[in-house]
Parts: structure tokens; C-alpha cells; sequence
């Protein structure tokens, strides 16, 4: 699955700017008489920093981003040292103070940001190996029929489903089946744009069959797939728990299509009853 990066500048092409600036920066000290050693960590970190840019340029989304930044981050902390350095011995004018300074700001941000939540990120922490005995112990029920559902509808040996529920990674390691969604997959929607998107492909029945949680436990948090995103596709079945809905894409209709105005969201049908989608 490719993501081809922006054209316009953004985080991406910022960082890959950063690279250049410091080999040009490590360059030139080395021509002006610096010890290899001293100049060594400008000269390194953009190459490793462009090994990581390039092996996740396909996957250029901005929550990926923190994965490839890191070495951008070192270079920012070397760049501040060494100009509020060069200003403590007078080689530079006091008036580039304010070039150090942004440079902190943009370190100082996402530090304290996550000082906000440590405390959170401690106890989920601490919880989370609890959570998974308990998991592992005594499983919801519902995981095994999905499970099975998906390798019946969904396998790579009847074709694969654009996966839209929860847990759906793990469901694609045990089924041995991936989903066909193009772009990000739900869980790393953080961008109105890859929503839209993602809709935008189900409404021109971009699919030929959609798996999709339409209960609370197996709905991905923040995605609502409404009626009216679906009326190229028809409702085949649910699991028996009718915690997953499978869709296959049907002929598009010749004339007008039909009212697609309602905001109704897809909610889970009756037991035991295969009924079309509810309004």
C-alpha cells in the first residue's frame, strides 16, 4: 500500500530540507578546518535520517512521521548548541540569537505536550499487561466468530474485503488475508482528508466487497459509514453476534440514483434476521 507524498510542502519535504542544510553545514566546517570528529555527527545523522526518510516516503503519513524525525530532532539539538556557542565566543552577531531560540520552541512543544499526558501514558502502562492476561484468559466470544466470518467472506482464497472494523490488523495475521483498502488503513485515519477519502472510494463502490463493524466493540472509533455511503452495495449477511456486516458491490443503478440524503448511521440489525440496512 503506497501513499505518494504531497507536492506542496509540508512536514515531509521540511525534514528532508533539514538533512540538506546540515550536510551543507558539516561540509563546510570540514573545509574550513574542523576536525572530522567534531563534524562527524552533522555529516551522519542526515545520512541516516535520509535512509529512514526514504524507506517511509511511501508511507508518508503524518502520524509515521515521528518514526523518521527522530534523527531531525538531533540535528535541531547540535545546530542550537553549537550557534549559542559561536554567539557565547563572539563569531556570529547577537542579533541571530532568535535562530537557537525557534529552534527550542520547536523542541520545547511536543516535550511539554507530552508531559500532559505521562501520567496517562504510565497507567495504561501498568494496565496493559493486566488487560492482556485477562484477555487472554477469558476472551469475548464475539472474537472467534468474527474471526471466523472474515475467513469465510474475506480470505485471500475468496478475495479480500476492504476491512472497517476494529482489531483488524490482528484479524488479517490470523486470517492470513490483508485488506484491500487503498490509503491508510481506519486506525491510522487522523487527517478529515484521509476520511473524506476513504468515503469517497466507497461511494464510487471502489470495493468489490466491504467487512464492516456496526456494533460499539467492533466499530473503529471516529468512522461512520452512513446508508447513504453505501447504496452501491448490498448486505449480505452478519456474524451471528451482528457485530460485522459483509457487503458485496452491486451493479451501479442506470437511472437516478435513489435519495441519498439520509444522515442515518449503519447500526447493528436484529438477531437471527438479514434485514436491508436500517434507516
Amino acid at each position: 500500500m503506497m501513499m505518494p507524498m504531497s507536492a506542496w510542502p509540508k512536514l515531509w519535504q521540511s525534514l528532508i530540507s533539514l538533512y540538506l542544510i546540515a550536510l551543507l553545514i558539516g561540509f563546510s566546517r570540514l573545509r574550513s578546518g574542523h576536525s572530522l570528529n567534531a563534524v562527524a555527527p552533522l555529516l551522519v545523522l542526515p545520512l541516516l535520517g535520509a535512509g529512514l526518510f526514504t524507506y517511509y516516503q511511501g508511507r508518508s503519513h503524518d502520524q509515521v512521521f515521528l518514526l523518521v524525525s527522530w534523527p531531525g530532532v538531533m540535528i535541531i539539538a547540535l545546530l542550537i548548541d553549537t550557534h549559542f556557542a559561536a554567539i557565547r565566543h563572539r563569531q556570529v552577531p547577537d542579533a541571530t540569537l532568535f535562530l537557537p531560540v525557534a529552534g527550542l520552541l520547536t523542541l520545547l512543544k511536543p516535550a511539554l505536550l507530552l508531559l500532559f499526558i505521562v501520567q496517562t501514558l504510565l497507567a495504561e502502562g501498568l494496565r496493559l499487561p493486566i488487560d492482556r492476561r485477562q484477555a487472554a484468559a477469558q476472551p469475548p466470544p464475539f472474537l472467534g466468530s468474527e474471526l471466523r466470518f472474515i475467513r469465510t467472506y474475506c480470505s485471500d482464497q475468496v478475495g479480500r474485503c476492504a476491512l472497517l472494523t476494529k482489531r483488524q490488523g490482528i484479524y488479517s495475521l490470523e486470517a492470513k488475508t490483508g485488506s484491500s483498502l487503498i490509503g491508510p488503513f481506519p486506525v491510522e485515519i487522523i487527517l478529515q482528508s484521509d476520511y473524506e477519502r476513504m468515503v469517497q472510494q466507497i461511494r464510487k463502490g471502489a470495493y468489490a466487497k466491504l467487512l464492516i463493524g456496526i456494533q460499539p466493540k467492533s466499530q473503529v472509533p471516529g468512522i461512520t459509514i452512513r446508508r447513504s455511503d453505501l447504496f452501491l452495495y448490498q448486505m449480505v449477511r452478519t456474524n451471528p453476534e451482528g457485530t460485522l456486516a459483509y457487503f458485496v458491490r452491486r451493479s451501479p443503478p442506470r437511472g437516478p440514483v435513489a435519495d441519498q440524503s439520509s444522515p442515518a448511521p449503519l447500526r447493528s440489525p436484529p438477531a437471527k434476521k438479514i434485514p436491508p440496512i436500517p434507516q
